[in-house]
């Protein structure tokens, strides 16, 4: 406790953080678990019910977590997905576990023909996360790890991805 008249340090709060509340990141944390647990996208209505939070209130947050690249909107669908960077944040999450186990063997497959690094990427906007890896004997100078985030137009990887976006 603290002497009256001393000042206190920027940043402190007087009364215990176990009590201390902030209800619009407990919204947006009740969001991003209830998309991340599920394997397909939202719309809004459906996030609104499952998480009992205003459909304002969930579309409001649902636009800051895209901005931030936390959720994916479908633009055609109109649905919510968790986006690359919870998946990064949660270290790996289900789907991109499951595209890199299923493409792994195809990975290794390449990289032994062609005796190259390769990479295996998605595309979130105009990034390019690297999901997967696969080295090879062959000394690289340029070698990107998995979780990382690079702009898209700048690798051989997001180049390849944004060449087969439909746009």
């Amino acid at each position: 406790m603290m002497r009256a008249g001393t000042p206190r340090p920027r940043g402190t709060i007087d009364r215990p953080m176990a009590t201390y509340q902030n209800r619009s990141l407990e919204r947006a944390f009740s969001i991003l678990e209830y998309l991340g647990a599920t394997e397909r996208g939202l719309t809004v209505l459906e996030i609104a019910r499952r998480t009992k939070l205003h459909r304002a209130t969930v579309h409001r947050l649902l636009m800051v977590l895209n901005q931030l690249g936390y959720v994916y909107k479908d633009r055609v669908t109109r649905e919510y997905w968790a986006g690359f960077h919870l998946h990064s944040f949660g270290h790996r999450t289900s789907m991109i576990a499951r595209l890199t186990h299923h493409a792994r063997p195809f990975l290794v497959a390449l990289a032994n023909e062609v005796d190259e690094l390769v990479h295996l990427g998605a595309l979130e906007g105009i990034q390019s996360l690297v999901c997967d890896r696969i080295a090879t004997s062959r000394i690289v100078k340029l070698d990107r790890q998995p979780g990382e985030y690079l702009d898209a137009h700048a690798t051989a990887v997001g180049k390849a991805l944004l060449a087969l976006r439909p746009e």
